[in-house]
């Protein structure tokens, strides 16, 4: 399993190579993505479909998930370090989270990732108001370390 990350890049990298993140990770990760942005497809339906908009509905609620992707992609680059991506705290997020392969292991891993994800994006939004640039990747640190410290395996 994944151990808490590094302070020093070749620590790190030799780390992450001797345990490697399982395939489940990864689509874990992909699925809670997904949900985020089925949520953000429906949220735009329910709020632009009773309007009178006419066309421009059919592009707010196909922009809306692109828009959720555009900004988690900012919101990652916000949050990265050159020893320490924001994808790779992600996966890490859920690693921590999950304790297996299966339904029971997916209940806790994808609703956890998707708060991380949302609390990243409210990271890099709060970063725009600070004038320390470390703002954003200090405080997705710490956000990693709570789910390392709360993980669900042992």
């Amino acid at each position: 399993m994944p151990t808490e990350p590094e302070a020093n890049p070749a620590k790190k990298t030799q780390a992450a190579l001797s345990h490697p993140l399982g395939l489940h990770i990864y689509l874990y990760l992909l699925i809670a993505i997904l949900i985020l942005c089925i949520a953000c497809f429906l949220g735009a339906g329910f709020i632009l479909f009773d309007r009178d908009y006419g066309e421009w509905t059919q592009y707010g609620v196909l922009g809306a998930p692109v828009t959720f992707l555009v900004a988690l992609w900012v919101a990652l680059g916000r949050c990265s370090l050159p020893d320490f991506s924001g994808l790779r705290g992600l996966l890490y997020v859920t690693a921590y989270m999950s304790v297996g392969i299966g339904g029971f292991s997916m209940l806790i891993a994808i609703p956890a990732v998707m708060v991380a994800i949302v609390g990243c994006l409210f990271i890099a939004v709060m970063s725009l108001f600070h004038s320390d640039s470390s703002y954003a990747p200090r405080q997705f640190r710490r956000l990693v370390a709570v789910y390392y410290r709360h993980r669900m395996y042992q």
